[in-house]
């Protein structure tokens, strides 16, 4: 039974106002960046051109929910995304093939996250979507860093910063 222990969940569940707090302000932030960018990029009908990718919830998961996170701070989460997506994209010009892509793209990202102190665990996921998302023969433009990784990034860490403000947490933390 002891061992079992070892497996189980290393911290205290949350307070259930805590836990419904972090899942509203995570929802607002995603639907709020989403329709920023699809306003800002006149992308045509809004459900046809989301203007969000898969690793963001992730990333506002750790933003809304795990604010006093290292991995959640807006320099990693920022900076995070934008190299994984830069790797993503140098993968889809070097191989043609999504599972090569997928293990280059995150292979690099890791030491150059790294190297720049912003080690983001939903850019890992940044760096497959850029990948895999990738229409065959026709891979998305460099513009894609910009809009949706980089405006979006910063988009989500300006929410999560206005709605800890309003909440009474402490974001971005500094310890």
């Amino acid at each position: 039974m002891k061992r079992l222990r070892l497996y189980g969940p290393p911290m205290a569940q949350a307070p259930f106002g805590k836990i419904m707090r972090a899942s509203a302000g995570a929802a607002l932030g995603l639907t709020l960046a989403g329709a920023i960018l699809w306003l800002a990029t006149g992308s045509g009908d809004f459900l046809d051109q989301p203007m969000l990718v898969a690793p963001f919830a992730a990333t506002t998961l750790l933003i809304f929910a795990v604010p006093t996170s290292p991995l959640a701070q807006p320099w990693v989460v920022v900076l995070g995304n934008f190299i994984a997506a830069f790797c993503g994209l140098v993968a889809l010009a070097l191989v043609s093939h999504p599972l090569e892509g997928v293990a280059i793209a995150v292979f690099a990202s890791i030491p150059l996250m790294s190297w720049a102190r912003a080690l983001h665990p939903p850019a890992g996921g940044m760096a497959a979507f850029v990948v895999l998302a990738a229409a065959p023969g026709s891979p998305p433009d460099w513009i894609f860093l910009l809009t949706p990784v980089l405006s979006g990034s910063v988009l989500l860490v300006a929410f999560g910063i206005l709605w800890h403000r309003l909440t009474g947490t402490a974001y971005p933390f500094r310890p």
